[in-house]
């Protein structure tokens, strides 16, 4: 698995440096850009840079040639570093992170289920446990070799490519259980899990975040639901959850690290909280217990896997 990393890892920095000296290149030889600094203060200044680059002109020329020759360096990049499929490792065409055959390995979920025992819900307003607090929504489960490889290159390998078969999966979830996301999408609110903000400035973006993205986008048609950022703050450096072995260990990693910033905005709501995986389930219950403190109404946990 290291190593699958550390190839995207050096394929990805490799070729998003190319793209950036590229363009440095290409506005910097005559590209028409202008700069327009703003003073704010003595320490800080906002550089606001509006690229106009007219091809058809002659100053356009250089960057042209700087576009070709990043094209040109990508292709042999290509041939160095070849794209292999995240899971078995075949070889596959540039655009893409998985293979065919990987990609039909994956099997979606047509249910909702039970946080606590994992049974099957016929929908998502069913509870098997009059305690329960949230439902949950896995499109997939997290036993899937594929699964594993795609989410982990995605949260530690900054592999952001994997969002297209993550929208894959989330669009074939959400369209074979479209009848109950109805009944739940009226007043609704969408809030990814967050990070605490030095992970968040470590990794470079919150993976529930972009994957609560990509979830509305599937179900825009049936509801107006917007993405509440900013408002659920993690305020405790946690410890991972996957370095702990038990439950209660768990729980207590996470207990009293959710804040709302603003409790108002769910009062009588109904809210789609997201993550990426759900295992043990201690994270997610701490942040609906402060949902439901606060006055949400329902609370439905969606995440790609189900461990």
């Amino acid at each position: 698995m290291t190593q699958i990393i550390m190839h995207f890892y050096y394929s990805i920095v490799l070729k998003t440096k190319l793209f950036s000296l590229a363009r440095h290149l290409c506005y910097l030889n005559g590209g028409g850009a202008k700069i327009h600094t703003k003073h704010r203060s003595r320490a800080k200044h906002v550089r606001n840079i509006s690229y106009k680059a007219r091809y058809s002109q002659p100053h356009g020329s250089h960057c042209t040639i700087a576009i070709r020759e990043m094209r040109f360096t990508k292709s042999l990049l290509n041939i160095i570093f070849p794209p292999l499929c995240l899971s078995c490792r075949k070889h596959i065409t540039s655009s893409l992170v998985l293979c065919n055959v990987c990609e039909q390995n994956i099997t979606i979920r047509g249910s909702f289920s039970c946080s606590q025992c994992n049974s099957r819900l016929p929908t998502i307003q069913n509870t098997c446990h009059p305690n329960e607090q949230f439902t949950l929504a896995a499109a997939t489960s997290y036993d899937n070799n594929v699964i594993r490889a795609l989410i982990h290159a995605f949260k530690y390998g900054g592999t952001k490519d994997v969002l297209t078969p993550l929208s894959n999966i989330i669009q074939q979830y959400t369209s074979s259980t479209i009848e109950s996301w109805k009944l739940v999408l009226e007043n609704c609110v969408v809030i990814p899990i967050p990070l605490y903000r030095r992970r968040k400035r470590v990794r470079g973006f919150n993976q529930a975040a972009l994957i609560a993205e990509v979830f509305i986008q599937h179900l825009q048609g049936i509801g107006n639901l917007h993405i509440e950022y900013g408002n659920l703050i993690k305020i405790r450096n946690t410890l991972s959850q996957t370095k702990l072995n038990n439950y209660e260990q768990r729980v207590n990693n996470v207990r009293d690290s959710f804040v709302l910033k603003y409790p108002e905005q769910v009062v009588g709501k109904n809210v789609i909280l997201v993550d990426d995986v759900f295992t043990s389930g201690a994270t997610m219950k701490e942040a609906v217990k402060v949902l439901k403190e606060a006055g949400a109404k329902k609370v439905v946990g969606f995440v790609i896997a189900r461990a």
